[in-house]
């Protein structure tokens, strides 16, 4: 922020030094302005002065043309030094522009300072945005952990009954462990024995899977004969299928002749339907020549 004050400050400066330079030049300007050739400075009419905004925009003026012979010397003296004060006015104006074009190089600068403090603005604005977004799912997410510490305060008063409860079956355990491995022993017998039976039901399962595997062998051997049987029912099937798209395309073919015939007999009994026509027209004048013959 500091280095987008500092050319507003100067850019101000300037301003103010432009303002002075185009007072004083308007003062020297309007107690320099010539007075008529026939009057004296003393009898000079009164003299018009120029705006500061003038004196620093406008051009300036062109010098007067040169004094008659008979002009006075003190008149001279006056021509001579308005005509010093027009140059040191072009001088100034020349000053002027420069610290203009200064001045519009530090308002671009200063108007880009401007749009990039505008989109810092923006982007500040959706960060807040975000920002506060994250404020309430962080709150959430506060109430939910709270939530959660209530809920631990209740699971902790549940962990210290239980340990107190784990205590007691801890007892009920050690007893429950003696009564098991005095069943894990008749558990032990009870196991030899199934084990003894397990072997005897292995041996008879494995004689039924062996029968089954043959089976299955068998059902192999049907499978790939009614595999071939298919694949002979597939090329009748695509034989039948030819035959039927043959007999589809004769049938076609039979019946673009059959409408081509139709169509030649339409035209026949135009034909037909002119000819009577003409052999009726006929008859009758032979009726009329027949009539007039008789007569």
């Amino acid at each position: 922020m500091a280095k987008r004050r500092q050319p507003k400050s100067a850019g101000s400066t300037a301003q103010n030094r432009v303002a002075t330079q185009s007072s004083s030049t308007a003062k020297r300007g309007s107690a320099s302005v010539s007075s008529s050739p026939t009057s004296t400075p003393e009898s000079a009419p009164e003299k018009r002065e120029t705006p500061p905004a003038e004196a620093a925009i406008a051009p300036p003026q062109a010098s007067v043309a040169a004094p008659a012979p008979s002009a006075s010397p003190d008149f001279q003296a006056l021509i001579h030094e308005r005509d010093r004060q027009i140059a040191v006015q072009q001088e100034e104006n020349k000053a002027l522009q420069a610290q203009l074009e200064d001045l519009k190089h530090q308002i671009a600068a200063l108007q880009a300072d401007l749009k990039t403090a505008q989109d810092a603005k923006t982007t500040s604005d959706q960060q807040c945005q975000t920002l506060e977004q994250e404020a309430i799912a962080h709150k959430t997410q506060i109430q939910a952990l709270e939530a959660q510490v209530e809920e631990y305060a209740v699971l902790k008063k549940a962990h210290t009954k239980l340990q107190k409860e784990a205590a007691k079956l801890e007892t009920s355990v050690a007893t429950l462990t003696m009564k098991l491995d005095t069943q894990a022993e008749e558990n032990g017998k009870a196991i030899a024995q199934l084990q003894a039976q397990l072997q005897q039901k292995d041996t008879e399962y494995t004689e039924a899977l062996n029968h089954l595997h043959q089976k299955i062998a068998n059902l192999t051997d049907m499978q790939d004969s009614w595999q071939s049987e298919k694949s002979a029912l597939q090329q009748q099937l695509h034989d039948a299928q030819h035959e039927l798209s043959m007999q589809r395309l004769n049938t076609q073919t039979l019946q673009t002749a059959h409408d081509r015939l139709q169509q030649e007999v339409v035209a026949l009994q135009e034909q037909l339907s002119q000819s009577q026509t003409l052999a009726h027209l006929g008859e009758l004048q032979v009726n009329r020549w027949r009539r007039t013959f008789a007569r």
